[in-house]
């Protein structure tokens, strides 16, 4: 939200900058209607929270996984490869949110 990592000189108007230490912030409630996936690549290059879900869960990436972390309660968790994209999928039904780590299943955590 706000000016912070973002690039007012884009090609098509402002774009995001994604450098790995500005976060890209979403506002609360905008994935408060109903069911939801969201799907992006990643390269995580430590241990650290990747993405947050407003009021539900994160995507934390620790020793070489990553995990669904809902208030400390955390999916059982993915492999990620040493220096590799990995392609990240999360899906909420409104009862269970469930990881996908290159299109297989990697956890999951009911309640969020």
């Amino acid at each position: 939200t706000g000016s912070s990592g973002r690039n007012a000189a884009g090609l098509i108007g402002s774009s995001l900058v994604l450098d790995g230490t500005t976060p890209v912030g979403l506002p609360d409630g905008a994935f408060a209607n109903g069911p939801l996936s969201i799907s992006f690549w990643v390269k995580p290059k430590g241990d650290g929270t990747l993405f947050t879900l407003p009021g539900s869960v994160s995507l934390a990436a620790e020793g070489g996984k990553l995990y669904i972390d809902q208030g400390g309660n955390r999916s059982a968790g993915g492999a990620l490869g040493a220096d590799a994209w990995a392609n990240v999928a999360l899906v909420n039904d409104g009862a269970k949110s469930i990881l996908y780590l290159n299109g297989q299943p990697a956890g999951d955590v009911t309640g969020a």
